[in-house]
């Protein structure tokens, strides 16, 4: 009961094979959310299979964008995911590559950010050249939410949100408003 609505092919663990994100929606439901599905293709079978599903915010189809990128800092790659919601806000829900832990597959994320508001950008900065030759970890980069500032008489007026990652909580914590 799922309609594929998108394709993206990048290699997310690092072997010889690309994996395949596929972005999906249910079936006849215009309204619902849409979901990414990572698909594996395994040699020995030469069969795809889910490797890994999760949800976003996003309902509007032509708004819907899909990035890969080390927002952590970390060396490992995560899925952003942007787009627009029934309410005509900007959403972004952000997976961090868990890796296998306790035995579980190779191609794990998790959720550690997840928002619909006025405006959500990624505020990306350039990483030192140690970070790039895989000699160290970089800073990560944080992202700035803007909302309507409900208790302001102007409907202009913005509170802008800042968020930034901590390890210790396996997520973005929100550190200045």
């Amino acid at each position: 009961d799922e309609t594929l609505l998108d394709i993206y092919s990048l290699n997310l663990d690092y072997d010889d094979d690309d994996e395949q994100i596929l972005v999906v929606r249910k079936s006849g439901d215009s309204s619902a959310t849409m979901r990414i599905i990572v698909a594996d293709y395994s040699p020995s079978t030469r069969r795809w299979s889910r490797a890994w599903e999760g949800s976003t915010l996003a309902t509007k189809v032509r708004t819907f964008q899909l990035a890969v990128y080390d927002l952590v800092g970390d060396h490992n790659l995560n899925i952003v995911c942007v787009g627009i919601n029934d309410a005509n806000q900007q959403t972004m829900t952000v997976f961090w590559k868990t890796g296998a832990e306790g035995g579980g597959p190779a191609l794990n994320f998790t959720k550690v950010f997840e928002t619909e508001a006025d405006a959500v950008t990624v505020e990306t900065s350039d990483r030192p050249d140690s970070y790039k030759l895989g000699q160290s970890n970089a800073e990560s980069w944080p992202i700035s939410v803007w909302r309507s500032d409900a208790g302001s008489d102007n409907f202009l007026d913005q509170v802008k949100e800042t968020w930034v990652w901590s390890f210790h909580d396996r997520g973005y914590v929100k550190t200045s408003q």
